[in-house]
């Protein structure tokens, strides 16, 4: 093998190492509470999630109408089994957080 490629394969490897994890896309195999997702051939389990708190059925958020009464809306869709979200591991690969639901346009 050619040495100058041995020395930048050696670079791109160690130059990657710090890159922050990338988001990827997960697929909805059963929704919560006991919820699993599966991305890149991974099963992720309730164990290994973290999830936006709006993504879960019964969210609720407090909101102030102009005429100012506080009102609370509360949310009673969450995630289903088919759907589509964007995911991202934490930095040891071992946690991952679930950022929000996507669809395709």
């Amino acid at each position: 093998m050619n040495p100058y490629i041995k020395i930048l394969n050696a670079a791109r490897k160690e130059g990657s190492k710090d890159n922050p994890p990338s988001i990827c896309i997960g697929k909805v195999i059963s929704p919560p509470p006991n919820l699993i997702i599966e991305t890149k051939n991974l099963q992720l389990y309730t164990d290994d999630i973290y999830i936006a708190d709006y993504l879960l059925q019964g969210y609720s958020r407090g909101i102030l109408i102009t005429d100012g009464a506080g009102t609370k809306i509360t949310t009673i869709d969450s995630l289903k089994e088919n759907d589509r979200v964007a995911i991202m591991p934490t930095a040891d690969l071992q946690t991952w957080i679930i950022l929000c639901k996507v669809v395709s346009i």
